[in-house]
């Protein structure tokens, strides 16, 4: 991709206002091998990536998930027993389970299939629009950092990892969605005063459990 030295750089830059475009920024070619990047600005140049790879004028969220899933068929896998479950704490899995009513709900009226299919899902593109619709997609929680909370929370509940990536690493079960929702509160709010546990509380009580379901939400067989 002609266009890869460009793409890495820009995601890579530092502070980039409204008026920044990759059209105009300055590419230092010489500088290119000694660039480096942490995690977030990866995820970003990923993403980047795949708005220009994936042709057609599917949403981001599609092109992404298909570009990851393509990624994953192709990459050495990693091993993944550094990812810690924030479920797994005794006073976040305490808050979860008061609001499971509420996480269920809106889990069987986002996710793709009924709830009492095993091997239902939701997708990167239902959680988008699930956290749009939750009004928590800002300037400061993108996509890029929805992905990252997406591959965390994959990763974290995996069972019996062998290093290897399956399709269904890029689908959330229940488990993970109730993880996933951890995340992004933890994510949210990592720089706020307050147990993990006691800002998941106030996110599922008063984000999540006042969203309105548009549709129906589907039927329990």
């Amino acid at each position: 991709m002609s266009k890869m030295a460009l793409i890495f750089c820009y995601s890579n830059k530092s502070c980039k206002g409204q008026s920044d475009s990759m059209d105009t920024f300055p590419l230092d070619q010489k500088a290119v091998a000694e660039v480096t990047m942490k995690l977030p600005k990866f995820i970003e140049c990923i993403i980047r990536v795949a708005r220009e790879q994936i042709p057609g004028r599917d949403n981001l969220p599609k092109k992404l998930t298909s570009f990851l899933s393509t990624m994953h068929r192709h990459a050495k896998g990693g091993s993944r027993q550094d990812v810690v479950q924030l479920t797994a704490d005794a006073n976040v899995a305490k808050v979860v389970k008061k609001h499971l009513p509420i996480i269920l709900r809106v889990y069987r009226a986002y996710a793709e299939e009924d709830i009492s299919d095993a091997k239902s899902t939701m997708n990167l593109r239902e959680l988008f629009q699930l956290v749009k619709d939750l009004k928590q997609m800002d300037s400061k929680f993108g996509i890029s950092k929805l992905a990252t909370a997406f591959c965390g929370a994959n990763a974290a509940m995996a069972t019996g990892d062998d290093g290897t990536w399956e399709d269904w690493d890029w689908e959330l079960d229940y488990e993970e969605f109730q993880e996933i929702l951890v995340r992004i509160t933890d994510m949210k709010t990592k720089t706020a005063e307050g147990q993990l546990s006691e800002k998941v509380d106030s996110f599922l009580a008063n984000v999540v459990g006042k969203l309105v379901i548009k549709q129906a939400p589907k039927t329990v067989v």
